[in-house]
């Protein structure tokens, strides 16, 4: 699990929040390596606090999230959050560690 803290700007069209998903340095290793591979975390959780003060949680699968167009195997820096938790963004860690079953 992998987790992040939403910036404090937000998405005018749609409306949602921003979570901004890369390591802190590059390597030396030619490609950009901020990216993270989507097989590098399985759950990425979001806290809130920037947006609502609240110290809450927000959770989704890492293959669900948006990816590089330029490779699919990394995924987007900026991701968008909604401001309304529905669809694959869950509020309930268990209900995203369910979704691993089968």
């Amino acid at each position: 699990m992998e987790c992040k803290n939403l910036r404090n700007k937000i998405y005018k069209r749609p409306p949602s929040y921003m979570v901004e998903i890369q390591r802190t340095r590059d390597s030396k290793q030619g490609l950009e390596t901020r990216r993270y591979r989507v097989d590098h975390f399985d759950i990425l959780a979001v806290c809130l606090f920037n947006q609502t003060q609240k110290w809450d949680y927000v959770f989704i699968r890492s293959k669900d999230l948006e990816r590089w167009q330029e490779h699919p195997e990394y995924l987007e820096k900026m991701q968008r959050v909604p401001m309304t938790i529905e669809g694959l963004w869950k509020k309930d860690l268990i209900e995203i560690l369910n979704s691993f079953e089968g």
